[in-house]
């Protein structure tokens, strides 16, 4: 296994090791609950990243001489940054059990996956690129 992959794995893991969170209300502590409750402030930042970076890489993709990769490459690090402690806080605000099961479910479903596709995303565009020494220090 390739040093490069081992921390996409283990940010992986710990989304796996969030879908193990009862989300049913059995878990009666009220400091998870108030820390879960800086999900949605947390939250719009990835998003913004993401929508950012999907219309700065149309705009690269049809005007490649703008040379947008490297704010791309800084956009995607961003959401990765930001969505990884929104989905635990998600996972800590979901787990009083308050809300309706339907939806929870699915917006559970919906921001796990976003989290995962952010990690693996980056780790492609590293190793599609010429590595760099920023590269190596940061994988």
């Amino acid at each position: 296994m390739k040093k490069q992959i081992i921390i996409p794995a283990i940010f992986s893991l710990v989304l796996v090791g969030l879908l193990l969170i009862p989300l049913d209300g059995t878990v009666n502590n009220t400091f998870v609950f108030f820390i879960g409750r800086f999900h949605p402030i947390i939250l719009h930042l990835p998003i913004g990243g993401l929508i950012t970076l999907f219309v700065m890489e149309i705009i690269n993709s049809y005007r490649p001489n703008l040379n947008l990769d490297s704010a791309c490459s800084i956009l995607l690090w961003f959401s990765v940054v930001t969505v990884i402690p929104s989905a635990i806080l998600g996972f800590m605000l979901a787990s009083s059990g308050n809300y309706d099961d339907e939806l929870l479910n699915l917006h559970k479903w919906l921001g796990w996956l976003t989290a995962l596709v952010c990690i693996w995303l980056l780790y492609f565009k590293l190793k599609s690129k010429k590595p760099t020494k920023f590269c190596f220090i940061l994988m």
